[in-house]
């Protein structure tokens, strides 16, 4: 049980954080017993999901709202019959410095959505993974896609963008071109995502999408990862 107060952002339950529980799921045995970290959790869904259902041995969940932060406290008192695991709540923005101790999973539902804030949540997945060697970044992003403009498709865009990045990003980028070409081709704030990675030491792969093809709209939602390039990188 998640209750949720009628409203926008993080007050809603949004699609995105049921295709990252169902995702989660998927990997149990390696998440039971683990810390785990939610980023922008809004309601606080996904990090009580991981408590409550793949014994999580404990779990932060956070956000740059002090409403929503509040809702997830109400929601952790709701469900705390449920709870096999310690969670916590803090308000913590992208900004922000990472919160003290490492985590074996950080997470994000629909997060991807402000490119403005791309470079501070890099900056800060970046800090949070080379805290502990092995820790995963796992996002659930939803695609916002514009009309094409022409026949380039979004891994050649990105490709372009990242001209002077790295050459190893580069090749991987190229060698995952079949696949995002069919991922989704019409996506600036994936494109602006994949920037502010690379920017930051940081490389993206998808995992999984999943599309919902309506009368007059077609949308899509993926699971991506962010993990840390091998190469030394000079971004602080």
């Amino acid at each position: 049980e998640i209750g949720v107060s009628i409203g926008v952002g993080g007050q809603l339950w949004w699609r995105c954080a049921r295709l990252l529980c169902s995702w989660l799921l998927k990997e149990v045995t390696l998440i039971n017993g683990a810390v785990l970290l939610e980023l922008g959790a809004g309601t606080g869904a996904c990090g009580l999901y991981a408590a409550a259902g793949l014994a999580a041995s404990y779990v932060l969940i956070t956000d740059g709202s002090c409403s929503c932060c509040e809702i997830m406290r109400e929601n952790i008192e709701r469900n705390q019959q449920l709870l096999e695991a310690r969670v916590e709540v803090a308000e913590l923005m992208f900004e922000d410095e990472p919160l003290p101790g490492a985590f074996d999973w950080i997470i994000g539902s629909d997060i991807t959505y402000d490119v403005t804030a791309h470079h501070g949540l890099c900056h800060m997945v970046k800090r949070l993974l080379q805290r502990k060697r092995g820790a995963r970044c796992i996002l659930s992003h939803e695609h916002r896609r514009v009309p094409p403009t022409n026949q380039q498709d979004l891994a050649g865009s990105m490709l372009r963008h990242h001209s002077g990045a790295r050459k190893r990003h580069i090749a991987e980028l190229d060698a995952l071109r079949p696949r995002l070409a069919s991922w989704d081709a019409r996506d600036p704030h994936l494109e602006s995502l994949f920037e502010s990675a690379a920017k930051h030491g940081l490389t993206i792969i998808p995992l999984q999408t999943q599309r919902e093809q309506g009368e007059s709209f077609e949308n899509d939602a993926s699971i991506i990862e962010l993990s840390l390039l091998s190469v030394p990188d000079s971004t602080s």
